[in-house]
């Protein structure tokens, strides 16, 4: 990592940087990207990529990126590579449509690890971006038809109450829930996921069951930073 994105970054993720660039004999390119580009939230996206034993890692940036948002990034890199945790992935038969639901599934899982560690670097900006993030998209729920508001009710409700821990949020999220008939789906949902704890196999499952996705469709995977290699699952 160029040495003017390194010193944005708190002291104690310099060896995460280290360690991953040494094991993964690659270094992480840090770089301005199309917002087209990026993952959806349009701040930023980790990039993996990994071909014939070889790794690229990048992180893309729209605009300019704060030492936040990279540290949000790297901590998606290191739990993918220096982890390994396990991560829910399409299969070659989904078609692409699918694929997106599935990358927002996955993202949104990590994300259950990822806010409380971010907070531990930087408690004020994780708070108002992420309380942000949670009015728009409950905002959003409106205009959503019925299949989309029981989906993005349960993945909200999950941030909200496990993630961000906003009782504000959590309560306007209950309100949507009732009105559109969902209370007792985000009640098991979110019983399933305190049962899931750190098992993220267990999250995956009970992700996709109670997104009511086709579970032939999708599978586990891991990555070996080491070996240089992915390793897929049956779910």
């Amino acid at each position: 990592m160029e040495a003017k994105y390194l010193t944005l970054l708190p002291g104690e993720l310099h060896t995460v940087v280290a360690e991953i660039e040494h094991r993964s004999n690659s270094q992480i390119i840090v770089q301005p990207a199309h917002a087209q580009n990026v993952a959806e939230q349009g701040l930023a996206s980790a990039v993996i990529d990994l071909n014939r034993g070889a790794w690229a890692l990048m992180v893309n940036y729209v605009d300019d990126i704060s030492p936040y948002t990279l540290t949000h990034e790297l901590l998606h890199l290191k739990r993918a590579l220096l982890e390994g945790v396990t991560r829910l992935t399409s299969r070659d038969q989904t078609p692409q449509t699918l694929i997106e639901d599935l990358i927002t599934f996955e993202n949104t899982m990590e994300h259950l690890w990822i806010i409380p560690e971010e907070q531990k670097f930087f408690p004020n900006e994780s708070a108002s971006h992420w309380n942000q993030d949670l009015s728009r998209n409950i905002g959003m729920l409106d205009s959503l038809n019925h299949h989309g508001q029981h989906r993005n009710i349960l993945q909200l409700s999950a941030i909200s109450q496990f993630a961000v821990r906003s009782q504000t949020h959590t309560d306007e999220l209950r309100a949507w829930a009732d009105k559109t008939g969902n209370a007792n789906n985000v009640d098991h949902f979110l019983t399933d996921i305190r049962g899931a704890a750190d098992n993220k196999t267990m999250l995956i499952q009970a992700w996709v069951r109670n997104m009511g996705f086709p579970s032939q469709l999708c599978q586990r995977a891991r990555y070996d930073v080491d070996r240089g290699v992915e390793a897929t699952s049956a779910l």
